[in-house]
């Protein structure tokens, strides 16, 4: 059975053969040289990506082989749609057209180049692939993409959807993090799940203290004037890593943790000779931490810092790649 990681590999082999000008040959990373059907091979890489299509409002709906020659054309055009991902959301990719992924410069996708090189490459060989027209639906939209399997092994070459997609931003879902549709309820009750992250340092003579956030959002897509627009609301599952300096140049106490406090994101760093003043519940310290930084850190025996983060708002797209800042989701 191929696996997501198959996907992956195919991707980087089809941009490193457009890059160096390389031939294919997959007998090269096709570890147990199976050879699959496209059929197969297309419903192990929707599978592994139901999770991601979920989150992203992206429907499969069919697949139809094409038995007639194409052009470019069939692959770039006004209709069909692109994936793109903000840096710091991870688990969804939103659709954009052609024109958008030609100038844009703020999202993570694929080059439009080198879509453009990929293409010509498959049109001028189409002989030795399958070309499957794939129906898609998003929102109220149905659209199709063209998908190119190796004749020779049954494995996917490229699709503007599943070849495209930024992997970067996305947990592989053999991991224990993957998140899928809510047990119960029908399709109008499932929520869209998103990834909070951030890394603060707090530097202390030499030495630099770093905590490491993590939040699960539900985060939900309606259109207002034609414009997409997200709404994010926090669940309670925020967690944290505090980093203490290898070699410390002073035995400082310190403590550091995160909590949901009402529409926000608290955390904070404190360091200090003696005993944290903050020793009551995260909740409870992290709205000490918070009021104490606003108001100075008075009656505070110790050093630190406190972030607030809001996520209560409905976001243009434009703008979600400054909501949060860099971090990583895996400690």
């Amino acid at each position: 059975m191929r696996t997501l990681r198959n996907l992956l590999l195919s991707v980087m082999v089809t941009l490193t053969v457009f890059f160096v000008s390389c031939t294919n040959d997959y007998d090269m990373w096709d570890e147990k040289n199976e050879v699959d059907t496209w059929e197969v091979e297309l419903h192990n890489i929707v599978s592994d990506l139901d999770f991601l299509f979920d989150n992203s409002c992206v429907k499969f709906l069919n697949a139809e082989r094409i038995n007639d020659r194409i052009d470019s054309t069939i692959f770039i055009n006004n209709e069909t749609y692109y994936p793109i991902c903000m840096k710091n959301l991870y688990n969804c990719f939103m659709l954009a057209k052609a024109g958008f992924i030609m100038k844009d410069t703020c999202t993570i996708h694929v080059p439009f180049y080198a879509i453009k090189g990929i293409v010509s490459g498959l049109v001028k060989e189409q002989n030795k692939y399958d070309f499957i027209r794939l129906t898609w639906a998003f929102k109220n939209d149905t659209f199709y993409t063209i998908a190119v399997f190796d004749k020779t092994n049954g494995q996917m070459v490229y699709d503007n959807i599943l070849t495209n997609i930024p992997f970067s931003q996305m947990t592989l879902p053999d991991k224990k993090s993957r998140l899928t549709r809510s047990e119960g309820g029908d399709d109008n009750n499932v929520e869209k799940r998103i990834f909070y992250k951030d890394t603060q340092p707090y530097s202390v003579g030499m030495d630099e203290y770093i905590i490491k956030v993590k939040a699960i959002c539900k985060l939900r897509y309606y259109y207002d004037n034609n414009n997409m627009r997200v709404e994010m609301r926090i669940y309670d599952d925020v967690k944290c890593k505090f980093i203490l300096p290898e070699h410390p140049y002073y035995n400082y106490n310190s403590q550091a943790e995160v909590a949901k406090c009402e529409d926000f994101i608290v955390y904070y760093i404190w360091i200090g000779e003696g005993s944290c003043p903050f020793n009551s519940t995260p909740k409870n310290n992290c709205e000490a931490a918070w009021n104490a930084k606003t108001q100075g850190y008075t009656n505070i025996e110790g050093t630190g810092d406190a972030w607030r983060q809001q996520i209560s708002t409905i976001i243009d797209i434009a703008q979600l790649e400054q909501l949060p800042t860099e971090g990583e989701w895996y400690f």
